[in-house]
């Protein structure tokens, strides 16, 4: 009795600081540890952040807003702002500081992931993501995430066949040695 008292402590302890599971994407961006952020993104629609208080809250907010503000063609402050209006629920402000990234830098293929996750998981707009999970795996065909990305959604469209296919190519393009090559694996042993 007296372990499931310290085992339930622990976990309430654990929920209260918050462990970084969010049903939010935030994007798992290779720019996001520059910020004291680490953010991997599973295969089950969420993503874990450690340390992704930087950019919740009003304030965070407001600041990183004014920071791509000042800094219009910094293709980083964009990502920054965008991330900040995610996490906080400003889904069309998100959307409109990463297409401005988009807009900057357009061959590449992870910004174009992670408007596709505003629409997929922010906005639960699925058929709206299609298109930008498809041109994050056209520009860039090695980044795992787009293409997990785009089989979820195509399963979330009720389109199976088209998940695996979309799976198998992607195992083909990603390379072996990426440490999140084993979730397309998985992701396509699931629709079987």
């Amino acid at each position: 009795m007296k372990r499931v008292a310290i085992l339930s402590s622990l976990v309430l302890a654990l929920t209260l600081t918050g462990c970084g599971l969010t049903n939010r994407t935030a994007n798992a961006e290779p720019n996001a540890q520059k910020q004291g952020t680490v953010v991997r993104q599973s295969n089950s629609g969420q993503t874990m952040i450690l340390g992704g208080t930087a950019y919740f809250g009003k304030a965070k907010l407001q600041h990183f807003i004014q920071v791509a503000r000042q800094r219009p063609k910094d293709v980083q402050a964009q990502l920054d702002a965008a991330r900040s209006a995610y996490v906080n629920g400003q889904y069309q402000l998100a959307l409109n500081y990463y297409k401005k990234a988009a807009t900057l830098e357009p061959k590449n293929g992870e910004i174009e992931n992670f408007i596709g996750n505003v629409y997929l998981r922010g906005l639960n707009k699925p058929r709206a993501a299609l298109p930008y999970y498809q041109k994050a795996t056209r520009l860039s065909p090695k980044y795992m995430f787009g293409w997990l990305n785009l089989a979820i959604t195509e399963v979330t469209l009720g389109n199976k066949a088209a998940a695996r296919a979309v799976l198998k190519e992607g195992l083909q393009k990603v390379p072996k040695s990426d440490p999140n090559y084993k979730a397309l694996q998985q992701e396509l042993a699931s629709l079987k």
